[in-house]
């Protein structure tokens, strides 16, 4: 009966449920609170168009606006992109850059903010944005460091792969895994040499992320190797997540399937480990399965499952998030309304 009565609410109103207008948000924002100003500055970078970037850059100044208003700002710009947005992140970049040099070490809020703007600038830089990345390679936050391999990836720099190589072997698992991924972009003969290497001479983890990498650029040793980790296998183990993720990003149906059975063993200590990773893998035809029962789900998996969802999109997704707005559990209900924002969606309360 409730989804019954949603559908019907649905009908009669739709201009509440549907992906805000620019002059929507920005009317919103003008009268929002602390509270719900975040949602709609993200809900800008997905649907604000040119109105939401301007009104955006009016307000984005790290010199005298709140750090954490700053940060989602700031990734909004580099979801919408631009000349103009790239122009002013860059000018951010350097006045935080200035910032560190001085104080050296930045307060969180503030360091928080530097790793958003390259964020912001490794999603929509062109050329002019090589520099910072490059800078942000070698960076003590291990955040931008991330985000820069991120960006010089997507514009395959290749004057970047050494210092790539070298990352491989970084004490810190995220920027191991990051540096993988970045590498993958790169179908070169000495690219192609390390990761066989990684694969002949690394430990399972590190077997993974060599193998994806290589499997992406259709060498069929990668896939196998993949594979070979999913092979008569009866319960779920780290490695077995790792590798699924992967084969799933790849488009293999065994790596969500092998995620989906996890994630159904109420049991199993690593269910939100693979709802994680299914929320990751951006296929969309796993929202149906992911869905099914959320309403008897534990508060931590229903998070979850919002943070998944607000990845994946589309309308089934979009569906869901409204429900779960209404989930008893402040938490939740509050993820539910960051993921709509993220896809675009605000209502107000």
């Amino acid at each position: 009966m409730r989804l019954s009565l949603f559908l019907l609410a649905l009908c009669l109103q739709p201009a509440l449920y549907c992906w805000a207008a620019p002059k929507n948000l920005l009317d919103s924002l003008k009268t929002a609170d602390e509270q719900q100003r975040p949602l709609i500055l993200r809900a800008l970078g997905r649907s604000g168009g040119r109105a939401g970037r301007d009104a955006l850059l009016k307000l984005f100044d790290v010199d005298a606006g709140p750090p954490e208003q700053n940060a989602i700002i700031a990734r909004s710009l580099g979801k919408l992109g631009g000349a103009d947005a790239e122009k002013r992140l860059l000018e951010a970049w350097e006045r935080l850059q200035k910032l560190k040099f001085r104080s050296q070490n930045l307060p969180p809020q503030a360091a928080h903010l530097r790793s958003e703007v390259l964020a912001a600038l490794a999603e929509c830089g062109g050329p002019a944005s090589l520099p910072a990345m490059r800078r942000g390679l070698i960076d003590d936050d291990d955040a931008a460091v991330i985000h820069a391999l991120e960006g010089l990836s997507r514009l395959k720099d290749a004057q970047s792969i050494d210092g790539m190589i070298r990352l491989l072997d970084s004490p810190r698992p995220d920027i191991v895994q990051a540096s993988f991924e970045a590498l993958s972009s790169f179908k070169l003969p000495e690219v192609e040499l390390e990761l066989r290497r990684r694969v002949d001479t690394g430990g399972s983890r590190i077997k993974i992320l060599a193998a994806y990498c290589l499997a992406r650029q259709n060498v069929k040793i990668g896939l196998l190797v993949l594979e070979g980790f999913l092979e008569e296998v009866k319960g779920g183990y780290p490695e077995g997540v790792l590798a699924s993720y992967y084969l799933g990003k790849l488009g293999r149906p065994e790596g969500p399937a092998y995620l989906m059975r996890i994630a159904d063993e109420d049991s199993s200590e690593l269910r939100p480990l693979a709802m994680e990773a299914l929320g990751k893998i951006g296929d969309r035809r796993l929202v149906s399965k992911m869905t099914a029962r959320w309403e008897n789900e534990s508060r931590e998996m229903r998070i979850l499952i919002a943070q998944s969802l607000g990845r994946l999109g589309g309308k089934n997704a979009l569906r869901t998030l409204r429900l779960m707005q209404d989930d008893p559990v402040r938490e939740v209900s509050w993820s539910a309304r960051l993921a709509l924002s993220e896809l675009g969606e605000y209502e107000a309360p």
